[in-house]
């Protein structure tokens, strides 16, 4: 027989929440404000992983699944807590880091009976940093969720499904060691939110994403912006490396994909590169998308029909310069926080 259980897991991050706040179907409260016996249960669940837990500062995160048993429940519990972890990446900054530990506890809902979440429950074994809140988030009496918060209650549309994915794959790249699953995790992000038909021309949408115009797609942008932009001192440099990496940077993801290449065959300094042009060329894609979503667009084929349009609304001279990987292209070492 199916049961409904709670799973509360420690949030791992430097972002104190003052009052619950939802992300995707996950809740993230005070470890304070838990039964006694929970809270039990969790500092035991925390020792098993071995995290160094401060119980005045300590979050955790819960979800309602049903399940059999206990270990149904934890395994349709992950893919909640992958939702959650998508939708909290884009509410913080990307400096502020924030994940969500296997430690916790498993609650039958009609029993009220309690299983403390044990490595041994896993089938593998991961190492987590020590909790400390360090940026406390002060809210009035009832939560304001975030707009991602609120893309996600119409993922049933076809936009929304393309755009939580695309911020998946994103948060999963900006976490990835590897630099070869890191590239691949980019691109499937930018594929996510960019793909509509077998003939996309991806070439001219990756170009876009980092503000190089091709074709006549794109006759209806606003031409005093793209005036500015022209005029700027590093417009032309950009331009040429831009220019010069989308093709390679193509043909690097079909030799990986096709032909299996490896860190081995590959530059990694020039795979570095093309993970700076992703991460900042999707952001800005998924930063267009929003407002589609906002204007109630239902599939990702009428975000690009409109692209023009979004890019009219928010597009901003200085921050294209200033705040995209160009600085890096240029020789500067300001994202090694990025982990490139």
């Amino acid at each position: 027989m199916s049961n409904d259980y709670i799973i509360y897991r420690i949030v791992i991050g430097s972002r104190y929440f003052t009052t619950p706040k939802f992300y995707a179907e996950g809740e993230i409260s005070k470890f304070t404000t838990l039964f006694p016996e929970e809270k039990i249960k969790i500092l035991e669940s925390a020792k098993s992983f071995q995290i160094n837990f401060i119980e005045e500062l300590g979050q955790v995160i819960s979800v309602i699944v049903k399940g059999t048993n206990y270990t149904q429940a934890l395994r349709e519990s992950e893919t909640k807590f992958d939702e959650s972890l998508d939708i909290l990446s884009k509410d913080f900054y990307s400096y502020i880091k924030c994940e969500i530990s296997e430690a916790g506890i498993i609650k039958n809902l009609e029993s009220l009976e309690i299983h403390t979440i044990k490595r041994e429950d896993y089938n593998f074994n991961q190492s987590r940093e020590a909790i400390g809140s360090v940026f406390e988030t002060k809210a009035n009496e009832f939560e304001k969720p975030n707009i991602y918060q609120l893309i996600y209650e119409f993922k049933h549309r076809n936009i929304v499904k393309a755009f939580l994915r695309s911020i998946h794959y994103y948060r999963l790249a900006k976490k990835e060691s590897n630099i070869i699953y890191k590239f691949l995790s980019y691109w499937m992000s930018f594929e996510a939110i960019s793909r509509t038909t077998k003939e996309d021309n991806i070439k001219q949408k990756l170009l876009f994403s980092l503000n190089i115009f091709t074709g006549k797609k794109y006759k209806n942008l606003n031409q005093t912006i793209l005036k500015k932009m022209s005029v700027h001192p590093d417009f032309k440099l950009i331009s040429k490396i831009v220019k010069k990496s989308i093709p390679t940077l193509i043909s690097t993801r079909n030799s990986i994909v096709h032909n299996g290449f490896n860190a081995n065959d590959i530059n990694n300094q020039e795979i570095r590169k093309y993970c700076i042009l992703l991460h900042f060329g999707i952001s800005r894609l998924q930063n267009l998308c929003k407002e589609s979503i906002i204007d109630n667009d239902i599939n990702l084929s009428n975000f690009w029909e409109k692209i023009e349009i979004y890019f009219n609304r928010i597009e901003k001279i200085n921050t294209y310069f200033e705040n995209t990987g160009y600085p890096y292209l240029k020789g500067t070492q300001i994202y090694n926080n990025l982990n490139f």
